[in-house]
């Protein structure tokens, strides 16, 4: 029942790291410590060298060795592996540790490469470190070249020495709307796009759905997707100015943690909606999947019948239609009141935003396909009912 722990040490030879369990009744090192080590190590096929020790503290109260300032690529090389250090970047991601409740993942982004930043919670609400997205900060810890949970294919994370550890940096942070147009990520690949910091984007919000997703057409008619995840997506119809994270699945941009302001308005046309056989788009598709990517952010009109309606228990927002056995989802979450009046098997005539659904980029996925889109609706009125039940 003792509980097991990592003493990264350092002598005049390198660093290593002890993974065990101390000798019962005795309290782990500080940082700091030089200590005598008494026990015996196991060197495992695919972990770093575990032990059963003892330990004797030789001296306390020394000051903490200085941290080393080190790059994400230098931690990614192996070459400073478990030494003491300070990595500093910008928060692109905060994620909780699904195999672990201890433990929150920060995804720290800097010099065009990112990290996994693992961080002992100890009892502090994952809903504070939510703050720390989009933030500069400065983190001291340890390069470790294996994670120590179930996840043996992860790679080298950074492991903060605890919470004091992450530190908002006091320099001026990087002003998001004063980063690059997401233009400049054309022609670059998903993997390159995936690493970057904040890009930026302006113009029209074309729709908005469930509770933090909206289409921004630029004036070079660009459609972006906005992942608003802290706050309020931008109203359709409004002209913004839009900063986040990008990521790509090939076929179009998507600002992840977005911050929006409202912007000068410009002349982007939407064009009126285009009359879609989702039978004949479906066969155009098994030949020509582009056919469906043109419609991505653009106004499109079809008729069906509707399957089902949305799950108020889900809250999902979703009403699914069938034309020719062509299950078609139906997003209504901004306009709820839509449906009122609809029953399943009527006859309904829709015009909505078409959405493309693709899978998402991997590394071992390098062409995501197209499976399908979601038509967004945006006013009650692009819902009639033109033929009832029965």
């Amino acid at each position: 029942d003792r509980p097991r722990i990592a003493i990264p040490i350092v002598d005049s030879t390198g660093c290593i790291a002890l993974r065990g369990v101390l000798q019962s009744g005795q309290e782990p090192p500080k940082v700091g410590d030089r200590i005598q080590l008494t026990g015996t190590i196991r060197c495992g096929k695919f972990r770093s060298p575990s032990a059963n020790f003892s330990v004797k503290t030789i001296a306390t109260g020394r000051s903490t060795p200085p941290p080393k300032r080190v790059t994400i690529a230098e931690l990614k090389q192996g070459r400073r592996d478990w030494e003491y250090a300070r990595l500093e970047g910008i928060v692109r991601d905060v994620l909780p540790s699904d195999t672990n409740a201890n433990w929150i993942f920060l995804v720290l982004c800097a010099d065009n490469d990112t990290i996994s930043v693992a961080i002992p919670l100890n009892g502090t609400p994952v809903a504070d470190f939510r703050g720390l997205l989009r933030k500069q900060v400065a983190v001291d810890g340890f390069c470790c070249p294996e994670d120590g949970s179930l996840r043996l294919y992860q790679g080298r994370i950074f492991q903060a020495s605890g919470l004091s550890a992450v530190v908002v940096s006091p320099h001026e942070p990087q002003d998001p709307f004063g980063s690059a147009d997401v233009k400049s990520l054309r022609f670059r690949h998903p993997s390159e796009i995936a690493v970057r910091g904040f890009a930026r984007a302006r113009g029209l919000v074309v729709c908005r759905w469930g509770r933090h997703d909206a289409l921004l057409k630029t004036e070079d008619g660009d459609v972006i997707r906005l992942v608003c995840s802290d706050r309020e997506p931008p109203a359709r119809g409004t002209f913004v100015e839009a900063a986040g994270f990008p990521q790509s699945d090939l076929f179009h941009i998507t600002l992840c943690h977005v911050l929006w302001r409202r912007a000068k308005e410009q002349a982007i046309p939407l064009g009126p909606p285009r009359d879609v056989s989702p039978t004949a788009l479906r066969v155009e598709m098994s030949q020509r999947a582009a056919a469906l990517a043109e419609l991505h952010g653009k106004p499109i009109h079809f008729t069906a019948r509707v399957k089902s309606l949305p799950n108020p228990v889900l809250d999902d927002g979703i009403l699914l239609v069938e034309s020719d056995s062509w299950i078609i989802p139906v997003d209504v979450s901004s306009v709820p009141h839509a449906v009122e009046g609809i029953q399943p098997d009527a006859r309904v005539d829709i015009t909505a935003t078409c959405v493309l659904t693709t899978e998402a980029w991997s590394p071992s996925l390098s062409a995501p396909q197209i499976r399908g889109f979601t038509a967004v609706l945006n006013t009650a009125a692009d819902l009639r009912l033109v033929g009832k039940r029965g």
